[in-house]
């Protein structure tokens, strides 16, 4: 209850949410049935049932809020099964949707959401790896299964993040965990949404290539080093000009180079894995050059504070015109009233150290892996073990610096910290 008013308030006066452009796209094509991979098909089908096959994201952000609530819920009954004081246990994670960052993003029409309430759901199953050992996979292996396949499928990358877990619990486990169920029950997730469920939909599968994600780190190498021979300089200004290159390009927003038209996007699509050798390039001749991208890139991950130069995004104030007819429509006026002054509060630059950016936050959850890894058996460290896998994901991956991104990260460092306050083990 403590969890779910300030979201229930949130969006009584906020209703139908927060939406940016990508919300409308996606939504547009919810409505229509013509869906794109571009972002998730499977998070678009699922925006398309919420909706009951027409445009509902009130009807999606209040589903959102509901699962964060029974997240939150689950994590708190995993910390009292470990012995965290009763109190700590239901607080921490009570108090987390009183943070506007998190109540706010949390009835956002975004992919990230569901991703979100999917990891922290995995981090709940990891806590029970950290009270009952590998019992608690040896049990459940089909339901783990079922997480690691929805995490693959509402983000592109999210790939990544599960590959990393299941590569690190081979190494620990072998041939203790059920490998048959847990792989199988991912892989037929997988195979049966992208397969049957897209051809029903009749999904087009353009999606950015897998290359795409390596344009800043060619762009770093191309316009700071001399790695290139000609052939590829010549490559590279098919795509844009050398100057259109430099004027475009920005280590901590890529917005401007994948958008704009003087970046012509369709050459690397029609042929992704010869960028894709040139990014290769990039990071074996350039390493210190393209890992300087890669930490300006990610720098809201790390730095507290708000950079002048740089913009963090967040759920935008004004929902984007459309022609879905969707408008903001407060429920309840003083409900609008209330959090608008705590929206205002929180979006100061000079604030967002404290409101918005990550940084505090997993630095503290870092913190206590270390008491943890110090004080804990070691099988307690499989919560944070997924917090550095997915920290690892969001730095290689990350575009833009964008709190959506975080925000999974942001929730795990909170939820890790009652850890501390458990017993010393007998």
């Amino acid at each position: 209850m403590a969890a779910a008013l300030p979201l229930l308030v949130w969006w009584l006066g906020w209703f139908p949410g927060f939406l940016s452009f990508d919300s409308v796209d996606q939504l547009a094509q919810a409505s229509s049935g013509e869906i794109f991979d571009f972002h998730p098909a499977a998070h678009t089908i699922l925006l398309r049932w919420a909706g009951l096959g027409s445009v509902a994201p009130g009807v999606v952000t209040l589903a959102q809020a509901a699962g964060m609530v029974a997240v939150l819920v689950l994590v708190a009954q995993r910390l009292s099964s470990l012995g965290v004081p009763r109190w700590a246990a239901m607080l921490v994670p009570a108090a987390v949707t009183w943070l506007p960052a998190v109540s706010q993003t949390t009835i956002t029409v975004w992919k990230d959401i569901p991703f979100t309430l999917l990891l922290i759901w995995l981090f709940a199953e990891l806590l029970g790896i950290a009270a009952e050992g590998i019992t608690s996979i040896q049990k459940h292996p089909v339901r783990l299964g079922l997480v690691l396949g929805g995490i693959w499928l509402l983000r592109h990358n999210g790939v990544l993040t599960v590959l990393g877990l299941l590569v690190v619990m081979a190494l620990v486990y072998r041939s203790e965990i059920p490998w048959l169920k847990l792989v199988g029950t991912t892989a037929a997730v997988v195979l049966l949404v992208t397969g049957p469920l897209y051809g029903f939909y009749t999904v087009d599968r353009t999606r950015p290539a897998t290359s795409e994600i390596l344009i800043g780190d060619v762009a770093a190498a191309y316009l700071n080093t001399e790695i290139f021979e000609a052939d590829d300089i010549e490559y590279l200004t098919t795509i844009a000009s050398r100057q259109s290159w430099i004027d475009l390009y920005d280590c901590d927003d890529s917005n401007p180079i994948l958008f704009d038209s003087r970046f012509n996007k369709a050459t690397i699509r029609q042929d992704g894995g010869r960028f894709f050798v040139r990014g290769l390039e990039a990071w074996t001749q350039a390493l210190p050059t393209v890992v300087g991208h890669r930490f300006c890139a990610a720098s809201y991950l790390y730095l507290p504070g708000q950079p002048d130069d740089a913009y963090l995004h967040r759920p935008p104030f004004a929902i984007p015109a459309n022609d879905l007819g969707i408008a903001r429509d407060p429920i309840v006026t003083a409900a609008y009233d209330v959090t608008l002054r705590v929206f205002q509060f929180a979006e100061p630059p000079g604030r967002l150290w404290l409101t918005w950016r990550p940084a505090l936050v997993l630095f503290a959850g870092l913190a206590a892996s270390v008491f943890v890894w110090i004080r804990r058996p070691r099988r307690w460290m499989w919560p944070f073990g997924l917090m550095v896998i997915h920290l690892a994901n969001v730095f290689m991956t990350s575009l833009n610096q964008e709190f959506r991104f975080a925000f999974p990260l942001y929730l795990m460092a909170l939820l890790s910290l009652p850890l501390v306050l458990a017993p010393d083990p007998a």
